[in-house]
């Protein structure tokens, strides 16, 4: 019984330990996390339907790839130049975003992993964002929106997905 009893206990500690690494680990994300990033980089990726937005532009224009691929790149690059900008995470659970000449404000949090962080919760606006790196100078998220919208102006709303990908550096 007295083994089992210090099996126990080994135990017991082994699990305050893992939890409070755990808690730990969290706190120091959340750390890293709060302060002013600004938008250093992006990438993305656009799909329309089942389509990449090349294909979509080819087949609803009836054009060439060549000619999609030009007019894809132009969107992108419009896209592009909305993607930069400034986050502030703040430690009270709230943010602000500065983009694209527009300001946003709400709240996020981060999930107990450190690796989800997650803004206006509950809302119309959630959005979860994956996060890749996240030091003290450096995070990295990716992130998909999708929307219904007439992208060919036929009369018929489109599926648009898009994917970002988002580097931010610690101001």
């Amino acid at each position: 019984m007295k083994k089992f009893l210090e099996g126990s206990k080994l135990f017991l500690v082994f699990g305050l330990i893992v939890s409070l690494s755990i808690a730990c680990e969290k706190n120091n994300n959340e750390s890293n996390l709060v302060g002013k990033w600004s938008i250093t980089s992006s990438e993305m990726d656009i799909s329309v339907g089942d389509l990449s937005l090349v294909d979509y532009i080819a087949e609803s224009m009836d054009t060439t790839e060549a000619v999609a691929a030009a007019y894809a790149e132009l969107f992108s690059q419009l896209l592009k130049s909305q993607m930069s900008g400034t986050f502030e995470f703040k430690s009270d659970g709230t943010y602000t975003a500065n983009y694209g000449g527009g300001t946003d404000s709400g709240t996020w949090e981060l999930n107990n992993d450190g690796n989800v962080i997650t803004t206006d919760k509950g809302t119309d606006d959630e959005t979860e964002m994956e996060v890749v790196k996240l030091t003290k100078d450096e995070l990295i998220v990716r992130f998909t929106t999708s929307q219904e919208m007439d992208v060919n102006e036929d009369g018929n709303p489109d599926s648009m997905s898009m994917y970002f990908e988002l580097t931010m550096g610690k101001v």
